[in-house]
């Protein structure tokens, strides 16, 4: 039953793992420029007697205003986007196609003659797709946290 699974839903297994993909090609980066941001000017800070226009100063770096320069942490604005549009993606690649691609071409007829009952081939669905999208979702989740910390 877990063959059939992993054969049925791959391409949404891929398709997140593609997306978790480019998401950590985008915070990863982020991060870390932010981060030598913050210690390059925490270290000249003390000398020009800047450090209390040390947060006004950091959000206006040149990532962020070369992405959109109509606003103010532009950047930061778009990982926050992304964050708030990761439900709507998992729904969608995931949540869908979980039982309604079954009843479409009709697996469900054969699965259900076979010596499994309906219950088990059910809950074994979706105890995958529960697995795959806690770990999408805490690896997602830990990148942030990690992002937003720095």
């Amino acid at each position: 039953m877990n063959w059939v699974v992993w054969k049925q839903h791959r391409k949404q297994f891929l398709i997140l793992a593609i997306i978790l993909a480019l998401y950590a090609g985008l915070v990863i980066p982020t991060g870390l420029h932010f981060w030598h941001t913050y210690q390059f000017a925490l270290s000249t800070c003390g000398k020009t007697n800047t450090c209390s226009q040390l947060s006004g100063e950091l959000l206006q770096s040149g990532w962020d205003s070369n992405l959109n320069p109509s606003l103010p942490g532009g950047g930061v604005n778009l990982v926050v986007l992304l964050i708030l549009g990761l439900p709507f993606l998992l729904g969608m690649f995931i949540g869908v196609p979980l039982v309604a691609r079954e009843y479409n071409e009709g697996t469900n007829l054969l699965i259900w003659t076979r010596s499994i009952s309906r219950r088990k081939w059910l809950t074994t669905k979706v105890v995958w797709t529960l697995i795959a999208t806690t770990i999408f979702v805490g690896v997602v989740a830990a990148l942030t946290t990690w992002w937003s910390k720095t």
